[in-house]
């Protein structure tokens, strides 16, 4: 089954996000912000005393690095997608994928 042109669109388009020079230069920023090494740097900073107050930053600051790792993700996940529906295969609806 052809796929219909927004679908092509939409595929040549990432695919060309993520070869770009911009988008290497976005994960190298994410991956220096948030990889482990800063990240752990980040939570030991962490100087607060109140061990609920504490658990509350960790946690948000899990949530933050999680979604950063997603958005990073999302190119290529929706890229398999749409390549399934290229092949005639159904693609994966839902879990935020456009």
């Amino acid at each position: 089954m052809p796929m219909d042109d927004h679908t092509k669109d939409a595929l040549d388009a990432l695919e060309a996000l993520i070869t770009s020079d911009g988008w290497a230069l976005l994960q190298a920023f994410a991956a220096h912000e948030w990889g482990n090494e800063n990240f752990a740097g980040r939570v030991s900073a962490m100087n607060i005393a109140n061990p609920h107050e504490l658990t509350v930053q960790l946690a948000e600051a899990l949530a933050a690095r999680r979604a950063v790792q997603l958005l990073l993700q999302w190119p290529h996940m929706r890229i398999v997608d749409l390549r399934k529906l290229q092949e005639g295969a159904p693609a994966l609806r839902g879990q935020g994928r456009m």
